[in-house]
């Protein structure tokens, strides 16, 4: 990585300052950050390795106080990665062989473990974004599916009519339903294991370019396409589970038919008394979600704030439909859901600092069925501005009768579809207002890590330059450099953190007065008694 950094090659000069003398260097080999030559504290391991003896000669041709710091390199049993499972009894055994010169000094640490820590914690966070936005496809996935099955019950209403008719019973109609899309979903099923494994290596070739245009200390990965059995699996099976359910729901809804109806294919209005106990069924359920509602708003549960009042009101319905008409009660309910969604937050501003993407998903969903609902609900009202155009003997007024006839007769499959769509569109405009976030975000943050300044310039402690800001203001740099503000920075350990079993790295910084003046570092938190943020900085 040093190498790299600096454009060396075997057989360049470079000078090393050792105690603070300038000793010069001539590179041999340049070797790979493996093994021992990726030993570091950061994500960039800048290294390089001297003939044994060099380092404490060097302290000691200095007079130097401060001995070569040493380190001890422990493996464990096992591979890789599998070794790291004795890292916690090693340490334990260790600490226990030195100490009392753990006091003095010396230090373990887990410096695998770390690592492996810091890559899964990455990796969960890339997958949880990728599955956040892929919950909204799962969804409209599902309605797609719904859909189809409807529109096949709907092209053979007639022969289901006579099924009916010539004595098949409903539980044989839907099982014949559930055989047939058992068959599609196992297909296609199979058939989404080659896709999804194609889209896959497609979308870890894009991301490992973005990340690839950023430097370790940016942030960058490095992203490898990998497959394995248990994840095939794992896809197989959750993909035809939710197909199956799917179609298993939607082949009880559409067994519901009225035979005579059917046989004459005529349009049903689609409307039922709800029986008494689904009526039961569905108040018990609403009490019991309003119950855990309570507690869930009143902490700022992000999952529970947005799912179980909304829940409450869903359940509710088959109650409310039995004292007033069915299209108030559910234009009600959808507009209190939609309202609630969009409102909560200013209600409960805390619900979204759990941090969980579920809270957004569900948000989101949320808010889409909600909104589609309250359309579809109300579509003679929306069209009603239109009918006066929609009524004329012209060939646009026919067209338009047309072109609202079947959405306006056919509500349930028009809102599915309507859902859908908004689903994709959401998705998209989710995903611009997620990219303007973070790029607002960082223009933010580096503004205030920044305090007004614009360059900042690092130089060796063994061969420092003698006040900085003066050298920097003046000479050569005379009206180039409007202001400068040393800094000294050292690498440090904070014990006694609480949550911490061992000593946090840290760095340390020491800053100049001028800092209160020269630019402003916004602070976080500080007590009460200091005032304002220049005022802290000056105490």
């Amino acid at each position: 990585d040093l190498a790299e950094t600096m454009g060396i090659a075997p057989g360049d000069e470079l000078t090393l300052y050792l105690y603070g003398r300038a000793q010069p260097f001539r590179v041999a080999r340049v070797i790979p950050t493996r093994g021992v030559a990726g030993v570091s504290s950061g994500p960039v391991s800048r290294n390089a390795f001297l003939a044994p003896g060099t380092l404490v000669g060097a302290a000691r041709a200095a007079r130097s106080t401060v001995e070569p710091h040493t380190l001890t390199l422990v493996s464990n049993v096992g591979g890789v990665e599998a070794g790291d499972r004795a890292s916690d009894a090693v340490e334990a055994k260790i600490r226990a062989v030195l100490g009392p010169l753990t006091g003095q000094g010396t230090s373990v640490t887990k410096a695998k473990q770390a690592l492996l820590d810091a890559a899964e914690a990455a990796g969960d966070g890339l997958g949880s974004f990728f599955l956040f936005i892929g919950s909204f496809s799962i969804i409209a996935g599902v309605l797609l599916l719904v859909n189809i099955f409807v529109m096949l019950a709907e092209e053979r209403k007639p022969e289901l009519g006579m099924l009916r008719a010539i004595g098949m019973k409903r539980s044989r109609l839907v099982r014949s339903f559930v055989i047939e899309g058992t068959v599609y979903a196992l297909v296609a099923s199979l058939l989404g294991i080659g896709v999804g494994i194609l889209v896959g290596r497609a979308v870890v070739v894009v991301a490992a370019r973005i990340f690839n245009s950023f430097s370790a200390e940016e942030g960058g990965l490095t992203l490898a396409f990998k497959v394995t059995p248990i994840s095939i699996v794992n896809g197989f099976a959750l993909g035809f589970l939710i197909a199956f359910l799917t179609v298993a729901v939607t082949s009880l809804r559409i067994s519901r038919i009225n035979i005579i109806s059917a046989i004459r294919d005529l349009p049903t209005d689609g409307v039922h008394r709800t029986r008494r106990r689904w009526v039961i069924a569905s108040t018990v359920l609403a009490a019991l979600t309003a119950a855990a509602a309570i507690p869930a708003v009143a902490n700022s549960q992000g999952l529970g704030t947005y799912l179980y009042p909304a829940l409450t009101a869903l359940f509710l319905c088959p109650l409310l439909v039995r004292f007033a008409p069915r299209r108030w009660v559910y234009t009600a309910v959808a507009a209190a859901v939609l309202a609630w969604g969009l409102l909560a937050n200013t209600v409960r501003p805390e619900v979204f600092e759990d941090g969980s993407t579920v809270t957004f998903v569900v948000l989101g969903t949320m808010l889409t069925f909600s909104a589609v609902f309250l359309v579809s609900q109300n579509q003679d009202v929306l069209t009603r501005p239109f009918r006066r155009f929609m009524l004329r003997p012209t060939p646009g007024g026919l067209a338009s009768r047309l072109a609202v006839a079947y959405p306006v007769a056919r509500r349930f499959r028009t809102g599915a579809i309507l859902v859908m769509y908004s689903l994709v569109v959401f998705t998209l405009v989710l995903i611009t207002v997620l990219g303007n976030l973070v790029n607002a975000t960082v223009d933010n943050e580096v503004r205030n890590a920044s305090g007004g300044f614009a360059v900042r310039a690092d130089f060796n402690p063994a061969n420092p330059v003698p006040d900085p800001a003066r050298t920097l203001t003046s000479g050569r740099f005379a009206g180039q450099v409007s202001d400068a503000v040393p800094l000294t920075l050292a690498a440090g350990k904070v014990s006694d953190l609480g949550r911490l079993t061992g000593p946090a790295d840290t760095v340390v910084l020491g800053a100049d007065p001028a800092i209160a003046e020269a630019g402003l570092y916004p602070l976080a938190k500080r007590l009460d008694g200091l005032g304002d943020d220049r005022a802290t900085w000056r105490a």
